[in-house]
């Protein structure tokens, strides 16, 4: 569509962004290329997540560097924050409007249950930590049922985990915030991904990630963040066909994010800590995203007054 809509409007300044995903879908239907790289170069700006984003659109694509601007993803800044009352208290207005939080430590992923998500290696990962030198917590997963059997296999995998791994659900934005407000870490094991939105909800919050290191994260993540406890970057799980892992890989995978997170609990979070990663993810709320695009559609519209007066 967007390769389209440069050819339909030839002459209007045209502004895409570019999530990542689309990258994907070019390993998964290369027959496809043909129709879209041609447009796709002629945009006048491509918006992407992150410095991987912009080398991996300009090597998919050829757009030349020029053309593509680093504008990130946005999280509601309303919502999303550190909170300003204590984590039981937070506990305790969750659970009377009906959301069962458990007492203890709290793992919490947010997203889709689905092996692309890393959901099932998550779940094998934390029954090995709790086994072993973790302190006991509970794994909430957020999020809907994935699509297909794939979906359908990690549901079931939740299920059968017992008491120690709570699945909430869909639940709305306002809740999701407080749930990450009041969690020790946030867990995201993907296959892939482009910024994940949840990973910049949790952290705005002051929530420590433990996250894979696919390259679009590895290179938005400050490794000062790393070292001060913020982020724990575990090494990627190994795939074929950009999200279809290698069999062989996976019991260190699992392995690593068990140790990711018997690591990240036992380095316990303080107000100041959980301040100071929020106070990181401004340049990453709403009101920032919308400040740059606003000033790429100032730059162009500028460059066509200035070319139809010439």
């Amino acid at each position: 569509m967007t390769s389209l809509a440069r050819q339909v409007f030839a002459r209007v300044p045209l502004v895409a962004t570019s999530h990542h995903a689309e990258l994907r879908q070019m390993v998964k239907a290369p027959h496809l290329a043909p129709r879209v790289i041609p447009g796709v170069r002629g945009i006048d700006r491509i918006g992407v997540l992150t410095p991987q984003s912009m080398r991996d659109t300009i090597d998919a694509y050829g757009v030349d560097e020029t053309r593509i601007s680093i504008t990130g993803a946005g999280y509601d800044e309303a919502l999303f924050h550190p909170s300003a009352e204590s984590p039981a208290t937070t506990r305790q207005r969750l659970r009377q409007h009906g959301v069962r939080i458990p007492d203890g430590p709290l793992v919490t992923f947010v997203g889709r249950l689905s092996t692309a998500k890393g959901v099932p290696f998550l779940l094998r990962a934390a029954a090995l930590a709790r086994a072993h030198a973790a302190p006991a917590f509970h794994l909430l997963l957020v999020g809907a049922t994935g699509s297909g059997d794939d979906g359908a296999r990690a549901k079931e995998m939740a299920d059968a985990a017992g008491d120690a791994v709570v699945h909430l659900g869909v639940q709305p934005p306002e809740t999701v915030a407080l749930i990450l407000q009041c969690s020790n870490l946030f867990a995201l094991p993907s296959l892939f991904e482009g910024l994940p939105l949840t990973m910049l909800e949790a952290a705005a919050c002051g929530c420590p990630c433990l996250v894979s290191a696919v390259p679009t994260i590895r290179t938005w993540v400050p490794p000062a963040w790393v070292e001060r406890g913020h982020f724990a970057l575990i090494p990627p799980l190994a795939t074929t066909d950009a999200d279809v892992p290698v069999a062989v890989d996976v019991p260190r995978f699992i392995d690593a994010i068990a140790a990711g997170i018997t690591s990240m609990l036992s380095r316990p979070r303080t107000d100041v800590d959980r301040s100071d990663l929020a106070s990181h993810l401004v340049p990453h709320s709403w009101s920032a995203v919308f400040a740059r695009y606003e000033s790429i559609y100032r730059e162009l519209i500028g460059e066509k007054r200035a070319k139809s007066r010439g």
